[in-house]
């Protein structure tokens, strides 16, 4: 999945599968994560928020499916 770098302290770069609901998210620790079911508007939500780390633990960490990916 192709990922696009963003400025945050916690997080690397993301990518989106619009067909597939999947958030992919890079942590600055190299850390990769896909987030399940997670819908476009929510994804276009967290690319224009002020703070994407913010928006992880408020909308997303805790409320969809993930997996670490190897």
């Amino acid at each position: 999945m192709e990922q696009e770098k963003i400025e945050s302290s916690m997080i690397a770069s993301v990518g989106y599968q619009k067909n597939e609901q999947i958030l992919e998210v890079t942590f600055q620790n190299q850390t990769v994560y896909e987030y399940y079911k997670v819908p476009q508007d929510v994804y276009e939500l967290f690319l224009v928020a002020s703070s994407k780390g913010q928006f992880m633990n408020q909308h997303i960490i805790g409320i969809y499916e993930y997996a670490r990916k190897k």
